[in-house]
């Protein structure tokens, strides 16, 4: 019925066997089927300002060095940025990372509003914010380009998952 399949799109998150919570979420979404995967990646942008902007703030306080504004952004070249005006860039995609390594990208931004390069002046500031960031970055260059795989479908029952033939990364 009609009604029912717009009731609720189910949209499953698949990662093969790779660390993430994600790898067996599933996000019911509400409304027509047509603009699902619209909707659901909204929610996920949402999500990802909210908890980016929570962290970085908690960390620029930390630092006693506030930032400008936060901006989400679907970049493949990079997790995170920060400008020298201040303006603190994130991926959407970290909030499919496990939330260490989210803390992690928003304490490694937030260390450039005090060291604008990634010298060793720069690394004793994420040190100090985030003494375990070693592991972090260790899985985000493990696994990084596996969030890369999600893509968004508007068909009720497809899953969220990668088109192999485009994304070698996944495989």
């Amino acid at each position: 019925d009609d009604a029912a399949e717009q009731a609720a799109t189910r949209l499953a998150a698949y990662f093969d066997e790779r660390p993430t919570p994600c790898s067996a979420a599933v996000l019911e979404v509400g409304g027509p089927v047509a603009d699902a995967g619209r909707r659901a990646l909204l929610w996920l942008k949402e999500q990802a300002r909210a908890t980016l902007t929570d962290r970085a703030a908690w960390y620029a306080d930390q630092l006693g060095a506030p930032f400008s504004k936060v901006s989400i952004r679907d970049t493949r070249s990079r997790w995170g940025s920060c400008s020298s005006a201040g303006a603190l860039s994130f991926s959407w995609r970290l909030v499919m990372a496990p939330p260490r390594v989210l803390d992690y990208v928003a304490a490694h931004e937030v260390a450039h509003l005090r060291e604008m390069n990634h010298s060793a002046r720069f690394w004793a500031v994420v040190d100090g914010l985030k003494p375990d960031w070693r592991k972090d970055r260790a899985w985000l260059r493990a696994h990084g380009a596996g969030l890369h795989c999600y893509r968004l479908s508007t068909q009720s029952d497809a899953p969220l998952r990668a088109n192999r033939s485009d994304l070698a990364d996944c495989a």
